[in-house]
C-alpha cells in the first residue's frame, strides 16, 4: 500500500506541475527537474494535516552518497543533458541507468530546493520559459544557478 501511495504522489506531482504550475504551452520543466520534484513529494511526510517535504528521504540519501562516492558518479552536465529515455525503467541495464538518473534527480532537486532556495524564484521561471529551453543545457543551468557548471558540481 505505501508503494502504491507514493507512486500516486509521485504521478499527482507530474499532473500538478503541469496543469497548474508550468503548462507544457507556457514551460519547458527539464524532465531531470520535473523527476526530481516529483520525488521530493512523493517522499513527504504527513505530519499533523501537514505534507512536510523538507527532510531527505533518508534511504535515497544513503544510495546517492554512495554513488557519488563511488568510481563513477553521475555527472551534472549528464543528468542535465538526459533525454526521457534515461529515465524509463527497462534498460539492458536491468534499470539501473534510469534508477542513477532518478536518484541523482531527486537529489539535484533536493539541494536547489532546500539548500539554494530556487523552488520560488524568478530565476526558476526563467530557467524552465519555453525561452531558456533553446539554450545549452549547461549554460541554461549555469542561469539558474548563477555560476559555471564546474564550479557547482
Amino acid at each position: 500500500m505505501e508503494l502504491t501511495l507514493a507512486r500516486l504522489y509521485h504521478e499527482t506531482f507530474h499532473a500538478y506541475l503541469d496543469d497548474y504550475v508550468y503548462p507544457d504551452r507556457d514551460a519547458a520543466v527539464p524532465r531531470w527537474l520535473n523527476e526530481g520534484l516529483a520525488q521530493i513529494f512523493e517522499a513527504g511526510l504527513l505530519e499533523a494535516d501537514v505534507l512536510r517535504i523538507d527532510a531527505p528521504d533518508a534511504d535515497r540519501l544513503a544510495k546517492l552518497q554512495a554513488d557519488l562516492r563511488g568510481r563513477r558518479p553521475l555527472r551534472v552536465a549528464d543528468l542535465l543533458a538526459a533525454d526521457q529515455s534515461a529515465f524509463l525503467v527497462p534498460h539492458a541495464d536491468g534499470g539501473q541507468t534510469s534508477q542513477r538518473h532518478y536518484l541523482y534527480s531527486w537529489g539535484l532537486a533536493w539541494y536547489l530546493t532546500f539548500e539554494q532556495s530556487l523552488l520560488d524564484t524568478e530565476r526558476l521561471n526563467r530557467y524552465v520559459s519555453k525561452e531558456a529551453s533553446k539554450l545549452d543545457p549547461e549554460a541554461r543551468f549555469e542561469q539558474l544557478v548563477g555560476m559555471p557548471l564546474a564550479e557547482f558540481d
